[in-house]
């Protein structure tokens, strides 16, 4: 459970987000969808500061 209380072991765009100190997006999420429970939160809409955004457009 340690792991869980170090921002600094997350991955993906939790690692690199500037929020990851106070939130840490859900670690059951990840570990549901991942099976890491370290990896970034698949549902997290956010963007981390100084990345692109790629918009997919999906045909109708």
């Amino acid at each position: 459970f340690l792991d869980l209380r170090n921002s600094e072991k997350l991955q993906g765009r939790c690692g690199r987000c500037e929020y990851r100190t106070i939130c840490a997006g859900s670690r059951a999420r990840a570990y549901g969808v991942t099976g890491n429970y370290m990896a970034e939160d698949p549902f997290c809409a956010y963007q981390p500061q100084g990345e692109e955004t790629v918009l997919l457009s999906v045909p109708a």
